[in-house]
C-alpha cells in the first residue's frame, strides 16, 4: 500500500493528499490539519526557511513534528513541502507569481505591502486558507487526523 506524503483534513471531514492528486487540486478552503510524512524534510535555505514556518503555537514542521493545525494559511512551499505559512509568506508568494505571469518588476512589487487577495488569488498562488468551525467539529477532525492509519 502506497502511503501519502502529505493529507489535509478540512471543515467537513472530507480528505486530500499527494495520492488524490497535485497539491494545486486540493481545495483552497476551509483547512482544519495538515500531516505531513518521515520522508519529508523542510528548506534550510530561502524565503520560507525558519521564520515563515512558524506556527502560532511556536512549533516548526520538521520530521519530529509533523502536524500543523489552528493555522490561517498553507502553502506547498517550492513544490515539496506542505507547511503553514505567515501572511508575509503569502503576500511573497504572490509577488513571485505576478512576476512570472505578468512579468512584474520586482521593485514595483516590493512596495506592495497589503494586498486583498481573493479566493481565485489564493488558488493561482497555491495557499490552502484555514476556517474556524466549532470546537466539538474541529476536536473530532482532529481525532481523525491522529489517528489515521495512514499516518502512523
Amino acid at each position: 500500500m502506497t502511503l501519502p506524503l502529505w493529507k489535509l483534513w478540512f471543515a467537513d471531514e472530507s480528505t486530500f493528499s499527494n495520492l488524490d492528486g497535485d497539491w494545486e487540486e486540493a481545495p483552497c478552503d476551509g483547512v482544519q490539519f495538515l500531516m505531513v510524512s518521515d520522508e519529508i524534510v523542510p528548506p534550510r535555505e530561502g524565503p520560507f526557511a525558519q521564520k515563515n514556518m512558524v506556527s502560532r503555537h511556536g512549533a516548526h514542521m520538521t520530521p519530529e513534528n509533523r502536524t500543523l493545525y489552528g493555522e490561517d494559511f498553507y502553502a506547498n512551499v517550492e513544490g515539496s513541502f506542505p507547511c503553514a505559512v505567515t501572511p508575509d509568506a503569502v503576500l511573497e508568494l504572490y509577488r513571485d507569481y505576478c512576476m512570472r505571469k505578468f512579468g512584474m518588476a520586482r521593485e514595483v512589487l516590493e512596495k506592495v505591502q497589503h494586498v486583498n487577495l481573493t479566493l481565485s488569488d489564493y488558488v493561482a498562488v497555491g495557499v490552502k486558507r484555514g476556517r474556524m468551525i466549532p470546537t466539538k467539529d474541529y476536536n473530532r477532525i482532529v481525532q481523525l487526523a491522529v489517528h489515521d492509519p495512514e499516518f502512523p
